[in-house]
């Protein structure tokens, strides 16, 4: 009998405490200017002066997670991994920003491992963005043609395991490679 108690108090101490977890690592609203404030807390946590305004916010497909785009006052473009906790609120999972035209990154979802391309295409001379990866098992191209800022994602084959770093390309109309 004291073993039974015992295990339920475990239990329930547990319960509590995956409760309070929840509730204080899920602390961002949905709205966008409530994720634009904790994007901007974020990113000066340790120093510096960003001022991200947010472009878009992108489910990917039927997970838990966002990609969120931005861009700071220096015209750095930046995008920010989000979690959806079963509480509605959101928190961050990781963050990055630069001068490059086009990021890529690979994002561990709840349903498996996306790839994500995020850029700038401020004239529209970019048609198509192709990521390959460097030991040439996967390559993700994706059109981006009439989109002055984008997020391109799609879900990795079950068959790859990392396709970081990869090399990107940008095409114009006449499949002619950019150079940056």
């Amino acid at each position: 009998m004291k073993k039974v108690i015992y295990a339920m108090v475990l239990l329930a101490i547990s319960f509590i405490s995956y409760i309070g977890y929840i509730h204080t690592a899920y602390t961002i609203e949905a709205g966008e200017k409530d994720v634009q404030q904790n994007i901007k807390e974020w990113l000066n946590r340790k120093s510096g002066d960003v001022d991200p305004e947010m472009i878009t916010i992108v489910q990917l497909d039927d997970t838990t997670s966002y990609a969120a785009l931005f861009e700071t006052q220096q015209h750095d473009l930046g995008h920010v991994h989000l979690i959806k906790g079963w509480n509605g609120k959101y928190k961050i999972d990781h963050s990055g920003y630069g001068s490059n035209t086009v990021s890529y990154e690979e994002v561990k979802t709840n349903q498996g491992t996306y790839a994500i391309l995020t850029g700038k295409n401020s004239d529209l001379k970019i048609e198509y963005v192709k990521a390959e990866s460097m030991n040439k098992d996967y390559i993700f191209s994706a059109d981006v043609s009439s989109d002055e800022r984008f997020v391109r994602y799609e879900k990795l084959p079950a068959d790859v395991d990392h396709t970081f770093p990869a090399e990107v390309t940008l095409y114009d109309k006449n499949d002619e490679v950019i150079r940056e």
